[in-house]
């Protein structure tokens, strides 16, 4: 005789199932504000990007010239900075754009600063 044994209830086995909710990236939210010193010579920049999703990865920025009669001068040649302060060589109108990643979502902010 030829006897098989098994289990036919599956409540006797306890079953782990690790269901890790999907973390969901939501746009970041993009403030920028400007600030020209007194002679024009200088122009600071300051960005602030609230990110409030739970995917864990943390937004990028870069700062580029994109109109000017000058080339303008980043402070410490550092264009990938939420706080950059630039030198406005020449007197005139200055674009600056950012574009800002947070690994799924791409964004372009631009400003304007006239040094007089």
């Amino acid at each position: 005789m030829l006897f098989a044994a098994g289990i036919t209830d599956s409540k006797r086995i306890p079953v782990k199932t690790s269901k890790k909710p999907k973390e969901i990236n939501t746009p970041p939210i993009i403030e920028i504000s400007q600030k020209l010193s007194k002679d024009g010579k200088s122009l600071s920049i300051i960005t602030v990007i609230t990110d409030n999703d739970s995917d864990g990865i943390d937004a990028e920025i870069s700062w580029k010239q994109v109109q000017g009669h000058s080339d303008a001068i980043f402070e410490n040649n550092n264009p990938n900075t939420l706080t950059p302060t630039l030198e406005l060589p020449k007197k005139g109108m200055y674009r600056f754009e950012a574009s800002i990643t947070d690994g799924e979502f791409d964004f372009r902010r631009s400003i304007e600063v006239i040094r007089k």
